[in-house]
């Protein structure tokens, strides 16, 4: 990710208090740093839009503790082509509620007595 990036979070796990969140790339890094253990995050690629140095990615995710759903949503990610490669430059994304999942159409996932998650990438 860039790190003068921006990342808004479309937060509406609770319908009557939907909010806007808008946080820089570095403080969202730093929170992922001190995630604890147990966070995973999967996410399904269904569209994949390029132009150049330009590219867009959207698809829903499922976010869970220790085997726990604890919410979904979509993330829409735009990227740049540098001379490192393509970096993340800005992101959005939202935050519903696990009843929701889906509706969203986040990823269905298997966890198992172990701990360990089976699942299936379909990228469209």
């Amino acid at each position: 990710m860039r790190p003068d990036g921006v990342i808004f979070i479309h937060d509406r796990r609770d319908p009557n208090n939907v909010r806007i969140l808008t946080r820089p790339v570095a403080q969202h890094l730093n929170s992922w740093e001190e995630s604890p253990p147990g966070t995973e995050e999967y996410m399904t690629y269904q569209h994949i839009l390029v132009d150049g140095t330009m590219a867009q990615v959207w698809g829903p995710y499922v976010f869970l503790l220790n085997g726990e759903i604890t919410h979904c949503g979509i993330n829409s990610m735009s990227l740049a082509k540098g001379e490192n490669g393509w970096l993340v430059s800005n992101t959005s994304f939202t935050m519903t509620a696990p009843e929701d999942c889906e509706e969203v159409g986040a990823p269905e996932l298997t966890v198992r007595e172990d701990g360990t998650v089976e699942w299936e990438a379909e990228s469209q």
